[in-house]
């Protein structure tokens, strides 16, 4: 009897110790068992906001702590305004929810909890994915907005702060490669890869520091149906960043992750400005013309100026299009992004060299010759949207449609980072602080670059 209690307990103290034991990183040949569809309760209309409204402006206000921001580009979704929020330095009481406008009612949703994000959505055949900075990404089947369905939930993998693909059957995404321990101290080989991940919500390949590869990804990446085009910063490899792992570059990759081309402007990988903490990274998504692409970094090579730069699809340079700036200041943030026409014209926001506080919106022409459009007071500007009567130029406290005839619309006060969308011919301006904008107009998308918008099918893909 005694035998029997003392192999018992046995037992129960190895079953207790394999509990503790830490998970180990998965390896990219590990195949998981695909989780069961979780069924949400139907959702009911939020009510924690308030509504301001004017003659041409309807003003909906997430209440919060000031804890919560948003950053990603709102996405219609069968006809509704979806955003999201996330948490910033402290914990809001809506940094991790999903809401939705219907701009019919004009009743606001919680769909959920899904996360923190900062990235932009991605909605494609019935099903939402979305960038997460606390557990890679969510997917789910959206199908019924009232009832959505939580397909995957990867809460093993890092970070993901920027928008995803959808590409044959497939999303493809970037995870952070953030300089902190959790990245570097034993070098997660999570940080800084590239993944595919099939619409079940498992990841089937993945490029990584085995494949020489550990880079930021700074942008959603982007296809010309038969490529697929991605932007990196930082390959900063535990305590070090003299190793080039695509750092700072424009790779272009097929469908199976295999790298066709790289182009890395100047010195090899990231660079940072002499006196400032500068690097040479690619802002937002590589935006592609019917021949060209367009690469926007955050900041330069030199001192006293910086280029947006032009490529063929096969990432051979065409022209460079300089622009001077401040030394101690990026002429671009993270979440600006070139636009194009259904020409090939890149449009773009640079930081004013003279005033860091000023910002000029230009027209690239396909010889890298640049055309003032406007000014705005503003710090980091946000990607130019194209529309049949102007381009929209958005900055804090004002929105400009730029043409022959600017006008300009008065916002109230907040900060910007993502970008306007058009639905009906309103205009939607979501602020970092958590408010939706939304303006009375007529306003159409002009053929060209979709720039993550509208409805967000396909809208990496060049059509």
């Amino acid at each position: 009897m005694h035998m029997r209690w003392l192999i018992l307990l046995l037992l129960i103290a190895c079953t207790v110790e394999d509990v503790n034991v830490p998970e180990p990183n998965i390896p990219r040949e590990t195949v998981r068992v695909p989780e069961p569809k979780i069924p949400q309760e139907t959702v009911v209309p939020f009510t924690n906001y308030t509504v301001t409204q004017s003659d041409t402006i309807t003003s909906y206000t997430i209440n919060n702590n000031g804890c919560t921001k948003a950053k990603g580009t709102p996405i219609i979704v069968n006809g509704y305004v979806v955003f999201n929020l996330y948490d910033n330095d402290c914990k809001g009481p809506h940094g991790d929810t999903l809401f939705a406008l219907d701009p019919n009612t004009q009743t606001l949703y919680d769909l959920g909890d899904y996360g923190s994000s900062e990235g932009t959505m991605l909605y494609n055949n019935d099903q939402l994915f979305i960038p997460s900075l606390d557990s890679a990404y969510y997917l789910l089947d959206i199908s019924n907005i009232m009832q959505p369905v939580l397909l995957h939930d990867n809460r093993r993998m890092k970070s993901v702060d920027s928008a995803a693909l959808f590409f044959n059957d497939h999303y493809y995404v970037g995870t952070i490669n953030h300089p902190n321990p959790l990245c570097q101290r034993d070098v997660n080989i999570d940080c800084g890869a590239f993944l595919k991940i099939d619409m079940t919500g498992q990841i089937v390949d993945r490029l990584d520091l085995q494949d020489g590869h550990r880079a930021w990804h700074t942008g959603a990446p982007t296809t010309n149906g038969e490529h697929i085009f991605i932007g990196t910063g930082t390959d900063i490899k535990g305590d070090t960043d003299t190793e080039y792992l695509h750092g700072c570059s424009v790779l272009k990759l097929d469908e199976n992750l295999n790298v066709l081309a790289i182009a890395d402007p100047e010195l090899q990988g990231c660079s940072e400005v002499e006196g400032t903490k500068l690097e040479t990274a690619v802002t937002g998504e590589v935006a592609l013309g019917p021949n060209n692409v367009w690469v926007q970094f955050v900041g330069p090579e030199q001192h006293d100026e910086t280029a947006v730069i032009q490529y063929d699809h096969d990432l051979n340079e065409i022209c460079r299009a300089y622009f001077p700036r401040m030394s101690q200041y990026a002429s671009a943030g993270y979440y600006q992004a070139p636009t194009i026409d259904a020409d090939g014209n890149a449009y773009v926001t640079i930081q004013h060299a003279e005033n860091q506080a000023k910002l000029t919106a230009y027209k690239i022409d396909t010889d890298c010759v640049p055309t003032k459009l406007a000014d705005a007071v503003g710090y980091d500007g946000v990607p130019l949207t194209l529309t049949n009567q102007g381009v929209l130029f958005l900055s804090p406290g004002q929105l400009q449609i730029v043409s022959e005839t600017t006008q300009t619309i008065k916002l109230p006060a907040g900060s910007v980072t993502s970008a306007p969308i058009v639905h009906n011919g309103d205009v939607y301006v979501l602020t970092e602080e958590g408010t939706l904008h939304v303006i009375k107009h007529d306003l159409e998308y002009a053929e060209g670059w979709p720039r993550l918008r509208g409805d967000n099918h396909g809208s990496a893909t060049l059509s």
